[in-house]
């Protein structure tokens, strides 16, 4: 959930770190265009949100099982939310740039 190369050693290491996503969902989650937000819902950037066939391929139109959603988990898809709101408010106003580190 946190990037390997942003984490500490006891992050890098913490299986609550993690999700298990399929490549193309993964893609969109590491690029900050889908998250999970504090209600355990999945959200889409507003470059996505009318795109019902994607969600629908990548089966992304299904909820979170909320027992993956450890306590731990949350405070990580926190950090993880907090720069997908960072990144979709320069995505609208036209000031983001994306740099894959």
């Amino acid at each position: 959930i946190v990037r390997f190369c942003d984490s500490d050693l006891t992050q890098k290491y913490d299986i609550n770190n993690g999700l298990l996503l399929c490549a193309n969902a993964d893609a969109l989650f590491d690029k900050h265009l889908i998250a999970v937000n504090e209600e355990g819902k999945l959200v889409f950037s507003f470059l996505l949100n009318n795109n019902t066939r994607l969600k629908m391929d990548l089966h992304l139109n299904q909820g979170i099982y909320g027992d993956i959603l450890t306590n731990k988990r949350k405070e990580y898809l926190k950090q993880h939310y907090m720069i997908f709101l960072e990144k979709e408010e320069h995505r609208k106003t036209g000031r983001y740039t994306y740099v894959e580190n």
